[in-house]
C-alpha cells in the first residue's frame, strides 16, 4: 500500500509541476518538497524541507527549457541543437537564423 501511495504522490506532484510550468513558462525549474509545496528558490525549498521527514526537495527542470553552452569555442549552434530546439518549442517552418536569434534572446 505504501508503494501505491508514493506512486500517487509522484503523479500528483507531477501534475502540480506541469500546471506550474504552464502558468510560469519562463521559470527554469521548480522544487517540490515531500508535502507537495512548490518553490522557485532552492534555499526556501531546502529550508522548508528541513521541517519534514524527507529533508531534500526534488528539483524539476522546465521541460521546455533549452540549455545551450555558448562559449568562445562553441559560439555557433549545431544543426542538432537547432533541430532539438525546434522540436522542444514546436517552431515549424522558421528560418534557422530566426530560431538562433530567439534562442540567443532567451539566453540573454
Amino acid at each position: 500500500m505504501e508503494g501505491q501511495e508514493n506512486n500517487t504522490s509522484s503523479e500528483v506532484f507531477q501534475q502540480k509541476v506541469d500546471t506550474f510550468f504552464k502558468q510560469n513558462p519562463k521559470a527554469k525549474n521548480v522544487f517540490v518538497t515531500a508535502d507537495g509545496f512548490l518553490f522557485t528558490d532552492s534555499k526556501f525549498a531546502h529550508k522548508h524541507a528541513e521541517t519534514l521527514d524527507v529533508k531534500e526537495p526534488k528539483n524539476y527542470p522546465n521541460p521546455t527549457t533549452i540549455t545551450v553552452d555558448v562559449t568562445e569555442e562553441n559560439s555557433e549552434l549545431t544543426a542538432e541543437q537547432i533541430a532539438e530546439a525546434k522540436a522542444k518549442v514546436n517552431i515549424e517552418g522558421q528560418q534557422d537564423e530566426t530560431l538562433i536569434e530567439k534562442i540567443k534572446d532567451l539566453l540573454t
